[in-house]
């Protein structure tokens, strides 16, 4: 039965005439009240009131995606791979680090396809939170991503960069969601990249400060 012809057939048994203002018996006697018929009683017992939605933090999406970050990489100049400054944390050059502590190296169309290289660019995404992780102490402190520059080891006759480079910023939108996840990209190709390395990497994001 729908609610709305239950909802009519309550009204029609309740003792209070709307138009009149006054109860149909008149007040006198023996007031009826509403009666609700049962389908109906039934189904205003199972209205509960709405459950407020709540987002999911970034280290809880890291939990539920069952992403594990890399160790945290260590410079391999005179930089620091994290700089924070005011509300804004500048990411230097990260590239695709694996768990065990090593990288995905390769130039892309010699020894890496595209789907290849762009696994590579989400594991540099990977080493990029690791990095904002030690620094901040928790990825719930990244407001937004900002902006990316993202480098691949290619040949001249390469061109599907923006691709590869895909991977890393599919990664930021799960993790950061799409409103904060996608920010200003650049995706460019190399002759070559540190360590052979199939990917690099750096971004700026906006950070919470206390």
């Amino acid at each position: 039965v729908k609610v709305a012809q239950l909802v009519a057939q309550a009204r029609n048994t309740y003792c209070y005439n709307p138009q009149k203002q006054h109860c149909r018996c008149g007040g006198i006697g023996r007031h009826r009240g509403l009666k609700i018929p049962r389908p109906l009683k039934a189904v205003l017992v199972q209205i509960q009131p709405p459950v407020p939605f709540q987002l999911m933090t970034a280290e809880q999406k890291l939990t539920e995606l069952g992403l594990q970050l890399p160790p945290t990489p260590k410079p391999g100049g005179v930089y620091q791979p994290v700089l924070i400054h005011g509300n804004m944390a500048y990411v230097s050059g990260h590239g695709p680090l694996l768990k065990e502590g090593s990288y995905i190296t390769g130039r892309v169309g010699d020894d890496l396809d595209t789907d290849g290289a762009k696994e590579a660019a989400r594991q540099t995404g990977l080493a990029i939170l690791a990095s904002l992780k030690a620094n901040l102490g928790s990825l719930d402190r990244v407001n937004r991503l900002v902006k990316s520059f993202g480098m691949v080891n290619a040949g001249p006759d390469f061109g599907e960069h923006p691709q590869v480079i895909n991977g890393y910023s599919e990664l930021m939108c799960e993790v950061f969601g799409p409103e904060n996840g996608i920010g200003a990209r650049s995706a460019v190709g190399m002759g070559s990249l540190p360590g052979n390395m199939t990917v690099e990497i750096e971004a700026v994001f906006e950070i919470l400060t206390d």
